[in-house]
């Protein structure tokens, strides 16, 4: 798939990245609204002609109209003309902002899935979410603010300045010092808004991610009875949105306040003016007419970009906040010249890998394993002792501090991501589906599959009968992660998935832990069948489930300290054989992952 250009990092050439493709269509949105600027404008000035044509008029009434019939004609074209105008606007906007908001969600939602493994354990899946669609939304608000108010009102200004000119220079003075001190004196104020919005949209993000984490373990809340402390909890997000808002509001308030200060001198200077000059015959009624509808429209528009002006600012946060999903750097990225994973054997080797999570705490110390190409591997060891890091470290969702994985002599931090993860399945202990059916998260294992060997592979996996009971069978929707199911029937639909995939490298993470006997037993022939001629790597508490591995590796501390088969272990009598004998008495001390507990979970 061909590479994407990176993302600016500023918000103006951000925007301007996703306009820019069409600037042709945007050019036409701009200035269509410009033409409402105009028309607005100029209509006091015609009804102004109008009506000092009528009222100059000194022939018989009758015969009004061969006066004005013009300027008449030429107000109703206008409207027309606005009119026009506005449709082809609407139409134009329609072609464009929304595939423009579709593409922008789509290059966000595809950053961030780019992410480390780690960088999604560390934040609210909600507050991720809420930040992509938020960019979306603030680039249509402002959009519209810019297009529809900001840039409209400022053509209005001048053209009105330039037709108060020719009632009498006084006015036109007026106004544009007015104008101007007006614009330069909310600009200042609002300025001062964009940090308390910033803090404001992200107190508003951090609370929308713990309302979504708090519905997404309401089985918990419930299971706990722990309703009011979740409202307790959620109120100190609350406290701190309310506190943030009420910041900028107060912001926003000194800005409505000189802007009233400033509408009110200039509507009453406006009429002292007026009188004073009519007074002095300097202007007719129909000046009368035009100067106060100039200024009662100024009026109305100054005080709608104030109301804009909250939107925009407020949207400047909520963008500003948003941007900083991508201006965080992907942790683990492909090399340069990385090439696809070539996998012809299987063969995985870690040479003297060094990896920790914090420094100075290693987890591996330059470590030295191979398996052989089809080799079906253990993995044993209490939790900690680095069996899940392993094969995390296989698949890439860390970078290793120091040394080579290599598979099939090909160093996995040379080759795309993408096909290291194509090459390798997973079935894991903790089995999490998507919102969707049951036939889209089997087929999630192989998208080009047909429904003919979904079927066969969730057979195999022993949950196309379960599947058959449900109403809509293979169509029924399984629930956000998968809660309309039990924990086993979860975990078969990931073995299927499992199957589906057919990867040469296949690793299982405790694969049965959440499974009945009776189907454990059916699942583990599938399961040995899967395993042939792929290199297999099991992590495993039920040391049963090993039996019939080639190797055994058992780790401590990230140290491998027994390695060997089944009855070579049991034969040492050192670490392993004492876990089977604790096992086998139904103990194990200090682990409770090791304890067969997990069978009451099947439905």
């Amino acid at each position: 798939m061909e590479k994407q250009p990176a993302l600016p990092k500023k918000i103006i050439p951000f925007f301007w990245y996703f306009l820019k493709p069409k600037w042709i269509n945007i050019l036409i949105i701009l200035l269509c609204p410009m033409v409402w600027a105009v028309v607005t404008s100029v209509n006091p000035y015609v009804l102004k002609i109008v009506i000092d044509t009528v009222v100059s008029f000194k022939g018989d009434p009758k015969d009004v109209w061969t006066v004005a019939a013009v300027p008449v004609t030429l107000f109703i074209l206008l409207q027309v003309f606005l009119d026009i105008a506005m449709r082809i606007e609407e139409w134009v906007k329609l072609k464009t902002i929304p595939p423009m908001k579709a593409y922008m969600r789509a290059r966000m939602f595809d950053y961030v899935q780019l992410h480390s493994y780690s960088y999604f354990q560390e934040k609210l899946s909600g507050s991720l979410s809420n930040k992509v669609l938020d960019m979306v939304r603030g680039f249509e608000n402002m959009f519209v603010c810019i297009s529809f108010t900001f840039l409209p009102i400022i053509i209005t200004a001048f053209i009105s300045v330039g037709l108060l000119w020719t009632v009498h220079y006084w006015f036109a003075l007026f106004m544009l010092f007015w104008f101007i001190t007006y614009l330069t004196i909310t600009g200042i104020y609002s300025l001062r808004c964009i940090k308390v919005a910033d803090e404001h949209s992200e107190a508003n993000s951090i609370l929308s991610g713990k309302i979504v984490d708090t519905f997404r373990n309401m089985a918990t809340v419930r299971l706990f009875s722990r309703r009011k402390f979740e409202n307790n909890y959620l109120d100190h997000y609350q406290k701190t949105e309310v506190l943030k808002a009420t910041i900028l509001g107060k912001e926003l308030l000194k800005v409505h306040i000189f802007q009233g200060i400033a509408s009110t001198i200039l509507f009453s200077l406006s009429l002292i003016l007026f009188i004073h000059t009519w007074r002095n015959g300097w202007v007719t009624v129909g000046d009368f007419t035009f100067v106060m509808s100039t200024t009662f429209s100024m009026l109305i528009l100054t005080w709608w970009t104030a109301e804009q002006f909250v939107i925009f600012f407020k949207d400047l946060g909520l963008s500003r906040q948003a941007l900083s999903l991508i201006t965080v750097p992907h942790e683990i990225v492909d090399a340069p010249d990385a090439k696809p994973l070539i996998v012809n054997e299987g063969k995985i080797e870690f040479h003297n890998v060094t990896f920790n999570y914090a420094p100075h705490k290693n987890i591996f110390y330059e470590k030295n394993i191979i398996i052989k190409p089809g080799e079906n591997i253990g993995l044993v060891g209490f939790s900690g002792s680095g069996k899940t890091t392993f094969v995390h470290l296989m698949l890439r969702f860390f970078d290793i501090q120091s040394g080579k994985i290599l598979i099939d002599g090909q160093d996995i931090s040379k080759v795309t991501q993408a096909s290291l993860r194509e090459h390798i399945a997973m079935i894991p202990q903790d089995t999490m589906l998507f919102h969707r059916t049951l036939m889209e998260n089997i087929r999630y294992g192989r998208e080009d599959a047909s429904e003919k060997e979904v079927i066969e592979a969730s057979k195999k996996a022993a949950c196309h009968e379960f599947i058959n009971d449900l109403p809509e069978k293979y169509n029924s929707i399984v629930g956000e992660g998968g809660v309309k199911l039990s924990g086993g029937q979860r975990q078969r639909i990931a073995i299927a998935r499992a199957i589906l995939k057919k990867a040469p490298i296949l690793i299982l993470d405790e694969a049965t832990s959440a499974l009945d006997s009776a189907t454990e037993r059916v699942i583990q022939d599938s399961l040995w069948e899967l395993m042939q001629g792929r290199t297999t790597i099991v992590i495993a508490h039920r040391l049963s489930t090993l039996s019939r591995l080639d190797r055994i590796l058992v780790f401590e501390d990230g140290e491998i300290i027994e390695s060997g088969t089944h009855d070579e272990l049991l034969e040492k009598c050192g670490h392993y054989a004492s876990l089977w004998e604790l096992q086998s008495d139904g103990i194990i001390p200090g682990d409770e992952d090791l304890y067969d507990e997990e069978d009451d979970d099947e439905e």
